[in-house]
């Protein structure tokens, strides 16, 4: 496999920069049911998409429902630190 910035694989995984997924924090709220909300209607684009034989999409957008997940309850950061991919 050959290397890939970590800007492309952010794009191929969640179909959106990294920059672009950390602006959404500040439109979503405090709340843990903000971001549960935020999480259930990413999942439903997502299911959607899959009603439209859109797999990759539907992919990317559980993708980013994971990544809701795993920053807002699971503490993980990963994203935020140095460059992991390159």
């Amino acid at each position: 496999m050959t290397d890939i910035s970590q800007e492309e694989w952010h794009f191929r995984c969640y179909g959106a920069s990294q920059d672009a997924m950390k602006a959404l924090k500040p439109f979503v709220g405090k709340s843990s049911q903000d971001w549960s909300m935020l999480v259930m209607s990413i999942l439903s684009d997502a299911q959607e998409l899959l009603e439209r034989d859109r797999a990759n999409e539907a992919r990317q957008l559980m993708n980013r429902a994971k990544w809701v997940i795993s920053r807002e309850w699971m503490g993980f950061k990963e994203e935020e630190s140095e460059d992991v991919h390159g």
